[in-house]
């Protein structure tokens, strides 16, 4: 008689880490487009909209409270952004303090890399959406 339990639940397995990973990953990228980019504005009016089902008139009023609470998180975002660049600097200093030379070296081309990889990212702000629902 053969065993066929051990290769479903293998499967099974595999299919609930490989779902888990990409749920993890996709919930890391939203975060992180929400803090590099802002709140997606177009996306929330739409959907509050519709699940609430929205008058144009709401809409309008929903999409100037939308930019205006944008500009709120811009400010919060560009205050956490200042803190956390002399925590990135400090932390930087302190490793280099404990290189050796040819680490230091090594340091400097992986931190070169992270922050052109980093302002890369940040190139496109967000912008306040149109009413026609889209973003500048």
């Amino acid at each position: 008689m053969k065993r066929t339990g051990f290769p479903t639940a293998a499967v099974f397995v595999i299919g609930l880490l490989l779902g888990a990973a990409a749920g993890v990953r996709y919930e890391k990228r939203s975060m992180h487009q929400f803090w590099q980019h802002g709140p997606n504005t177009s996306r929330m009016l739409a959907d509050l909209s519709r699940r609430l089902g929205l008058t144009s008139e709401q809409q309008e009023k929903l999409r100037a409270i939308l930019n205006s609470n944008r500009g709120q998180v811009t400010e919060l975002h560009e205050q956490m952004l200042s803190q956390f660049e002399g925590i990135r600097t400090s932390f930087r200093q302190n490793l280099g303090s404990i290189l050796t030379p040819d680490q230091q070296k090594k340091f400097a081309a992986m931190t070169a890399q992270w922050d052109a990889r980093r302002l890369s990212m940040t190139a496109n702000a967000a912008t306040p959406i149109q009413s026609n629902g889209q973003n500048q």
